[in-house]
């Protein structure tokens, strides 16, 4: 068990970094820019199976608390509001959904003795 057992889960793979949107200069559209600062396997995990529905200025959504598993190796590559995106989806489980979808990171794992670097992360799209 342990540490190789946690990076055993991690079927489906991702790119975390910074987004940047700038304006083209000869075209004036929208240019996203990406600089990574991890690459590789990775594992996203509901804390709960609980879906709770929130109410927001006559809005209902649904508020779910997600997690992102990484190689504890990589502590301290990944910052608070870096953005997630799921390149690719483990073979046997995974959900083929979720294969471009964007996350945020939204709190930055701070346990010792750990498995795998956790982080909490909301859905962007």
């Amino acid at each position: 068990m342990g540490r190789s057992w946690a990076e055993a889960r991690m079927l489906d793979s991702c790119i975390v970094g910074l987004k940047t949107i700038t304006p083209d200069p000869d075209t004036l559209e929208d240019v996203e820019t990406i600089t990574a600062h991890y690459t590789g396997k990775c594992r996203i995990s509901s804390t709960s199976n609980a879906v709770t529905d929130k109410d927001a200025v006559g809005q209902v959504f649904a508020d779910e608390s997600l997690i992102l598993s990484v190689p504890v190796a990589t502590a301290g590559l990944i910052r608070t509001d870096d953005t997630v995106w799921i390149t690719a989806v483990g073979p046997v489980a995974g959900n083929p959904a979720m294969v471009a979808r964007e996350y945020r990171v939204a709190g930055l794992a701070s346990t010792s003795q750990s498995t795998a670097a956790r982080y909490s992360i909301e859905l962007l799209s």
